[in-house]
């Protein structure tokens, strides 16, 4: 820890961020803090230096970062939650519109920038981090898998487990109501995530005055119309996941196979017309239970 601040935080990365993107990470900050282009005190920018370099010793290596995480995991800090995580920008200078490599792979697999804001709308990191793996690793075909694989790492990593729970967080997160967000962090970590997400999220409402248009019955209506007007692999995923079942698709068996899990058990392996078919009917049987839910609530 340095002022505070875990060696994760210092570099911009999640505490899940692979070994290419903590590098790439090292790489952005040290140029950004060179004496040559830091327009600050020499003091400063040494003292910034260090930080960066000492992470970095840290993170780099398999040994050493695997102490570390289980210090910080013991400790609680590997899940709180602070204000620089939710700082949208705080990576933007990682960034450049400009890397040819980026522009090039856009101009063939247009959808990857798609998950990517997606994505950076959540936390500038998990874009970050979504860019250089896809960039270092080359596996543009699996850019969406890649998206939901770092989106619930890091719900998963601050919200816990409960689905409603996350989903609630991510929308607070869009909506940029942060001491909202970072009070479902603190709820979790004190009562775990095996609390009443409907007590939780009428609490937070009254508490910080968010506004009762944005409900999960919402959420749950925009989805069905999405899926209804789409009918994509992407748009039935979306709604799947958030009634917690997990998509893998099964290209080693047929093409457009799809095997549906929920809590790890495999309820089937479907086409993509049978998969379209159970998500709107499972979102017809959501939206009907948040519906008697809400009106509950008068």
């Amino acid at each position: 820890m340095i002022n505070g601040k875990t060696y994760y935080q210092i570099l911009g990365v999640t505490p899940d961020a692979e070994d290419v993107v903590i590098r790439a990470a090292f790489k952005a900050l040290t140029q950004r803090y060179h004496p040559d282009k830091f327009k600050s005190s020499a003091d400063r920018t040494h003292l910034k230096m260090v930080e960066i370099n000492t992470a970095y010793e840290i993170l780099s290596s398999k040994e050493k970062r695997r102490i570390y995480d289980q210090e910080i995991e013991e400790n609680g800090k590997a899940r709180e939650l602070l204000e620089l995580e939710l700082e949208k920008d705080y990576s933007s200078d990682y960034f450049s519109n400009d890397d040819e490599s980026w522009t090039t792979a856009l101009e063939y697999f247009p959808a990857v920038e798609t998950y990517f804001y997606a994505l950076k709308k959540i936390n500038n990191s998990l874009a970050f981090s979504y860019r250089e793996i896809i960039l270092s690793t080359k596996t543009f075909e699996k850019a969406e898998s890649l998206y939901w694989k770092l989106k619930t790492e890091f719900l998963s990593r601050y919200f816990g487990e409960n689905i409603k729970i996350r989903e609630l967080a991510a929308s607070y997160i869009d909506l940029g109501v942060k001491e909202a967000v970072r009070e479902i962090n603190k709820t979790v970590r004190v009562l775990g995530d095996s609390i009443d997400a409907d007590i939780l999220e009428v609490k937070l409402k009254e508490k910080y005055n968010i506004p009762q248009s944005e409900t999960r019955l919402n959420e749950l209506k925009q989805l069905k119309i999405n899926l209804d007007k789409n009918k994509s692999i992407t748009a039935a995923k979306e709604a799947l996941t958030l009634l917690g079942y997990r998509i893998h698709e099964q290209r080693m068996l047929s093409l457009g196979s799809f095997e549906i899990s929920l809590d790890g058990f495999t309820l089937g392996i479907v086409s993509l017309k049978e998969m379209l078919s159970f998500a709107k009917k499972k979102l017809r049987e959501e939206i009907n239970r948040e519906a008697l839910r809400e009106i509950k609530k008068l």
